[in-house]
């Protein structure tokens, strides 16, 4: 985007064996730009392993992120990033993050662990509320019955998003999410004298025009 921001549309979390390469090589893309929006905001989650990939990109240490208590099995797994990854790492740059109230699950998760490390900003609608993992059981071989059977527990805060929803920090309709985002990279461009393919009243005239 103008301004030199990187910005991935992300709507939602495959396996890691499907998607490794390919976020590998968005990372890559994005990591000399300025800073970077994630877009969230028609994320309806997905692989808790991917999460896990996705969140290790921001992260320049590896990290117990949360607990998952299964009450079926009274068994806890503890959740970590990874220290190495196959792409770029994003590390020291503003982050904005996009949410609507369709952002759930695992789409959520990222925005919860980004904002609770002051890794990104969040911006947007407040998130669904879905925090705790479902489990599915077959019942006489007839029917498929899911149950909230898990409990995460941010290693951070010792809560979770479950009913509450991600509260964003700036709080904005959904369909102005992008053009707010960007206005704020692009502030923040002007503040840090940041270098980028545009001259200061380029970026001011830019502002504005988003900001409208």
């Amino acid at each position: 985007m103008k301004g030199n921001i990187g910005y991935i549309n992300f709507k939602g979390f495959a396996t890691v064996e499907s998607s490794k390469k390919i976020l590998a090589a968005t990372m890559d893309f994005v990591a000399n730009t300025n800073s970077l929006i994630i877009d969230l905001r028609e994320n309806g989650g997905g692989d808790n392993e991917m999460l896990l990939l996705f969140c290790s990109y921001f992260f320049d240490q590896k990290t117990e992120l949360y607990t998952t208590y299964f009450r079926h099995t009274n068994q806890t797994v503890h959740n970590w990033t990874q220290s190495k990854v196959s792409g770029q790492k994003y590390l020291h740059k503003k982050i904005y993050i996009l949410t609507s109230g369709k952002t759930f699950s695992a789409g959520e998760a990222l925005a919860y662990f980004l904002q609770q490390y002051k890794l990104a900003e969040i911006i947007g609608e407040k998130t669904g509320g879905a925090a705790n993992p479902v489990t599915d059981f077959i019942i006489q071989n007839q029917y498929l019955l899911l149950v909230p059977a898990g409990k995460i527990t941010a290693s951070i805060s010792d809560k979770n998003w479950n009913h509450t929803g991600v509260i964003p920090d700036q709080e904005v309709k959904a369909e102005n999410a992008l053009q707010t985002a960007h206005a704020r990279a692009l502030k923040n461009i002007l503040q840090t004298n940041t270098k980028t393919e545009l001259t200061i009243p380029e970026i001011k005239n830019l502002i504005n025009t988003l900001e409208q």
